[in-house]
């Protein structure tokens, strides 16, 4: 019923011109904010290793923290279009695979074909791939690598501090424990007495060895990658502790025998090599793993997704991704932009994996500053 309606045939019904009136002041309210607000929308490519309800989850968590940081750093609405895109990283493994490779090109070929605002690339392989594609569109690398120019591999980035091409980003490894670089030392924080990422392996280890009174005294260590002793010195480092170091390499042919390494190899528990084979079979080594009934210590995240427990950087992935997505729609160059590493470290156990297998933590263990594993 319209005003018109309502005055003449139910003048008496004041309740009825209400309702009209607030109905009128509503669609004049709204046409004028519709006038006057400018809206502006991003498009970001979202390239990650990452498939399924992971990758599904991973992008409505960096969409949520674009949202709130955009509400603090915009006058204006904002809104945020992201596209996944699955990076196969098989094509990085030890035995890569030459379809791997050409899937990866084709997605980022397509990827380029949309003219995205900003690449955020999770994975050192994806921000290589695209730092190829293009030298104008900004990459922000999201990545457990060393993006520096020590990094044999990688090299993304030559001056941390000022990056100079139109690559930066955030990482979970510690630049520190590398040979010193001539520029990224005077940039990067400096935390006297911290826990590096080098020293992580023996605190992993130390970890270990208290989740069993009396105290576990022969833990192996899990590699993809031949163990080089001259390089690392683990096993002399962990003779100092009263523990037998005991490198096993593994392979994709030997994985699912896990079982029977451990008892050949005579080990109370496991340490898994943060490295390349990880990388390409994390799913299948924790699922190996969570079924053994020694415990495994993983280096990433691997606790969240049902690994017996994870000691190892911490980083909130969207809010740094969202960090520098929006410094850079906002016009900071990417110069303006240093490599950021990571300041928090975290024991994670998953107790129910323990319980599983009838393992109990003794109080020194469980006073370790940790956390509960997120439900699987």
């Amino acid at each position: 019923m319209n005003l018109r309606s309502c005055m003449i045939t139910h003048f008496y019904e004041r309740d009825c011109v209400r309702n009209v009136m607030k109905k009128f002041l509503l669609y004049f309210t709204a046409f004028s904010l519709s006038s006057t607000i400018d809206a502006k929308q991003f498009t970001i490519a979202y390239v990650t290793t990452n498939t399924g309800s992971i990758a599904s989850q991973r992008a409505e968590e960096l969409r949520a923290s674009l949202a709130a940081l955009a509400q603090i750093e915009y006058k204006d609405k904002v809104t945020f279009s992201i596209k996944t895109h699955h990076f196969d990283v098989r094509e990085r493994a030890e035995a890569p695979l030459p379809e791997a490779a050409t899937r990866n090109e084709i997605m980022a070929t397509s990827v380029m074909s949309e003219r995205p605002d900003v690449i955020y690339a999770a994975g050192a392989g994806a921000a290589k791939l695209f730092a190829t594609k293009t030298s104008t569109t900004p990459i922000v690398i999201g990545c457990r690598c060393n993006p520096g120019p020590t990094s044999r591999r990688w090299h993304l980035v030559t001056n941390l501090c000022r990056p100079e091409r139109n690559i930066t980003g955030f990482t979970r490894y510690d630049m520190r424990v590398v040979a010193p670089s001539t520029n990224a030392d005077s940039c990067l924080p400096q935390r006297p007495g911290e826990v590096k990422l080098d020293n992580l392996i023996p605190a992993r280890v130390q970890a270990l060895r208290d989740s069993r009174e009396p105290p576990l005294s022969r833990i192996g260590y899990l590699t993809g990658e031949p163990y080089d002793e001259m390089k690392w010195k683990f096993i002399e480092r962990m003779k100092r502790i009263g523990v037998d170091f005991v490198p096993i390499q593994i392979s994709a042919e030997n994985l699912a025998n896990l079982k029977d390494i451990y008892t050949q190899n005579k080990i109370d528990a496991a340490v898994v090599g943060a490295d390349n084979f990880l990388l390409s079979n994390t799913r299948q080594y924790i699922a190996v793993t969570s079924a053994i009934g020694l415990p495994t210590i993983f280096p990433w995240d691997e606790a969240d997704s049902g690994a017996w427990m994870h000691l190892g950087t911490k980083v909130d992935l969207a809010a740094e991704a969202s960090r520098y997505i929006i410094a850079i729609l906002k016009g900071t160059p990417i110069r303006e932009l240093p490599v950021s590493f990571p300041t928090e470290y975290e024991l994670v156990v998953n107790h129910a994996v323990a319980k599983s297998h009838g393992w109990v933590f003794p109080r020194k263990f469980l006073l370790l500053p940790q956390r509960e594993a997120a439900p699987n």
